[in-house]
């Protein structure tokens, strides 16, 4: 690596530009917040400069009204200075909280429009670990850095100028000085801003294996595994100190490197200063002023020293930050829209006239109209999570409007991942899909979404009143058809003997409703939403009997009349489907209702007599 790709690997310019451009959504705060920093700074650089002729009042002319009057001066000078530096930094302050709301806002909404192939291979807690670590340590350096960073600038700058003024030949020797400064300091950030990504990284992966033991303490415990948790956490949060103490080191070392240097400068100016002074070339007042504005130039540089750090750490975060946004969004276009008659309120898809500009969905002429009825057809599908691992291998099904289809096989066979598709979750690497009809890949996805519900075998609950979570499967329905959906799901009952009922309290934790009850809450969210096609993923595998048979009970009236595709662990839940498929490694076996399959006697009649099981 050369020495410009080294250093715009250590300051990432477009990490830095990019960052700022969030600054144009609060242009009065940034522009008036700089104003206030740069006119604080000069204020307080000729404060200094008043220094001179208060000294020479007192030591040379010893005029007290002179002192007075340039005392006075300085007083204004500082008051305004300070004044001009609080709200500089106030609105500074107010800007960098407002990048940070606009900045989380659309990793929020960017978050929420990847696709499950994203989250399929990130863990949670690096996500997490964006949201929070790299967030707040982004929203304290634009709070405290940049204006110091804005002050700094200003200040060595105007400094120079006034230095210039006063003996320009000190001011070499002060200038040659701060280039040694500078490029101890560069090689210093070189070495840290490696180790600052590195803490980055490692900070993220340990909030990743922290998420995931968090919620798999049950499985720990159970497997007796603390042991080995410890112990991985003790070698992840190793390597986040090691990379941690090698960024605070070089860190660290800056400062009084810094420091001790600028005492040498000061008594360097000190000793060729007073041999001007004894020569007569400059004034007592001109060298302490002179003397001032070194301790004063030297103070920016000390200052971007100890910001540095932060910089670097804000830059690793930053990228981190930008990396996740930069993730290709789902993409939910399709040609083919979903559409309700106004006058009928029967649903249709639609396919846009692309030769009449005018024409929308809503609009009553279409290229194509077809009723919505819920007829899922598969046509030789194959595919695979990756090229080298194919799971679904010439998968042909169909499942007429209404009609009950259950998935039967063993664990990799196939079944969810034939719901998922359905979703398009995936898109299939070859074959058909279609729906009354239509390609599955020419249909918008949101609109193809909004026909569809799934329970599945693990449910999610949502922090909130149970209304709140049954309304989550449809925002708009009223309390009325929450709590036809409750009953409809046999949810009802328990709901009421609930101390607010409706309106209780619960989340995902939430110890009080068993496994049983989360799935018939499940099973109502389903409902409300009036699905046209419905998927069921083993959403009775892991209840006692009693309360299998109420949530069949509840499913089986959400059934009616929907095209439904039923993953079953239970033999028993689905002998009156329609149709069976029995899947083993990534195809259809066998084919056939209960009665079809057992006089078949083979593979699902095997199940059925317990002389094989589900593996």
């Amino acid at each position: 690596m050369n020495e410009k790709t080294s250093r715009r690997a250590m300051l990432n310019l477009p990490v830095l530009k990019r960052l700022f451009s969030y600054f144009h959504y609060n242009k009065k705060l940034f522009v008036g917040g700089l104003a206030m920093v740069i006119a604080s700074t000069f204020l307080g650089v000729l404060g200094n400069g008043l220094l001179a002729p208060v000294v020479d009042a007192v030591a040379v002319s010893h005029d007290l009204h002179a002192f007075f009057f340039a005392l006075g001066q300085m007083v204004i000078v500082f008051t305004l200075a300070t004044i001009s530096e609080y709200y500089g930094f106030l609105w500074l302050a107010e800007l960098s909280q407002r990048t940070i709301y606009q900045l989380r806002r659309e990793m929020n909404a960017h978050v929420l429009s990847l696709p499950v192939t994203y989250f399929d291979r990130t863990a949670n807690g690096k996500i997490m670990s964006s949201f929070t670590n790299d967030v707040n340590t982004l929203a304290q350096t634009i709070q405290q850095a940049l204006p110091q960073f804005l002050l700094s600038v200003v200040q060595f700058t105007s400094t120079i100028v006034m230095m210039f003024f006063l003996r320009w030949q000190l001011t070499l020797i002060v200038l040659a000085f701060l280039m040694v400064l500078l490029l101890i300091m560069r090689i210093i950030s070189q070495k840290s801003g490696k180790y600052y990504r590195s803490r980055q990284k490692q900070i993220a992966e340990i909030n990743g294996y922290i998420e995931e033991m968090l919620s798999a303490q049950q499985v720990v415990q159970l497997f007796n595994r603390q042991d080995a948790a410890k112990a991985e956490f003790n070698r992840r949060s190793d390597a986040v100190q090691d990379a941690s103490t090698n960024a605070a080191t070089f860190g660290v070392i800056s400062f009084p490197i810094m420091g001790n240097l600028a005492y040498v400068l000061y008594a360097l100016v000190a000793l060729v200063g007073s041999f001007y002074t004894m020569n007569g070339v400059m004034t007592i007042g001109a060298l302490t002023a002179f003397m001032q504005y070194t301790r004063t130039v030297n103070r920016p540089v000390t200052m971007v020293a100890q910001q540095l750090n932060g910089v670097l750490s804000a830059i690793a975060g930053a990228e981190r930050i930008f990396q996740l946004m930069d993730e290709p969004a789902e993409n939910m276009d399709g040609a083919i829209r979903l559409w309700t008659d106004p006058e009928t309120q029967k649903q249709y898809w639609v396919r846009r006239n692309t030769a009449d500009e005018a024409t929308t969905v809503g609009s009553a002429i279409f290229e194509q109209k077809v009723p919505v009825h819920g007829d899922v057809r598969f046509t030789d599908v194959h595919f695979g999570y990756d090229a080298d691992h194919p799971v679904l291998k010439g998968i042909s099904l169909y499942a007429k409007p209404g009609q009950k289809i259950a998935l039967v096989g063993s664990t990799g066979a196939g079944k969810t991942t034939i719901t998922n598709l359905i979703n398009r979750f995936y898109e299939i690497d070859d074959g058909e899909i279609t729906i009354d009809g239509l390609p599955l890949q020419e249909i918008q996805k949101e609109d193809l979404r909004s026909l569809l519900s799934m329970v599945l075998q693990e449910t999610h609950l949502f922090s909130g009143t149970i209304r709140e979570n049954i309304r989550f499967g449809r925002l708009d329905a009223t309390d009325e058809e929450v709590e036809y959906a409750a009953k409809l799901a046999n949810a009802d009952g328990f709901i009421r003997r609930l101390k607010d009922g409706y309106d209780t309290l619960i989340s995902d934790t939430d110890e009080e409703l068993s496994q049983g009850k989360r799935q018939l809450l499940a099973i109502a969210r389903a409902a409300v939403a009036d699905p046209v096609i419905l998927i069921l993923d083993e959403a009775t595998s892991s209840v006692d009997t009693h309360t299998e048979k109420l949530i069949a009970e509840g499913m089986d009236q959400l059934m009616q009349g929907r095209t439904t595709f039923v993953i079953a662990h239970r033999l028993s839940t689905v002998r009156n489907a329609d149709a069976i498929m029995v899947l083993e490694d990534g195809r259809i076996v066998e084919r056939g209702d209960h009665e079809d399959l057992m006089r078949q006697k083979g593979r699902y009649y095997r199940l059925n007599k317990g002389l094989e099981e589900l593996a």
